[in-house]
């Protein structure tokens, strides 16, 4: 089975939204109860689903989620400095 990147985007209710990091179009609803309780709006994540569709591994990639917010605080900072 393979990982794959996801960004949580959302809580709606008793789901998390997750978007696929290559096409954020693609959005993966899962219970929150499969979460762990530290992951939070804005983690990057590697998810592996079981055959039955529940979460088989979760990872959250602490190093991706920082370097992204780094990124968008750059461009935040560029903008307002024009």
């Amino acid at each position: 089975m393979n990982s794959i990147k996801y960004t949580l985007d959302r809580y709606e209710n008793d789901l998390a939204v997750f978007l696929l990091k290559d096409d954020e179009s693609i959005e993966k609803l899962v219970p929150t109860m499969e979460l762990p309780e530290r992951i939070k709006e804005g983690d990057i994540v590697e998810m592996e689903f079981a055959d039955n569709g529940s979460i088989q591994t979760l990872t959250i990639l602490r190093n991706d989620t920082q370097k992204m917010k780094s990124d968008i605080e750059h461009l935040i900072n560029k903008l307002k400095n024009k």
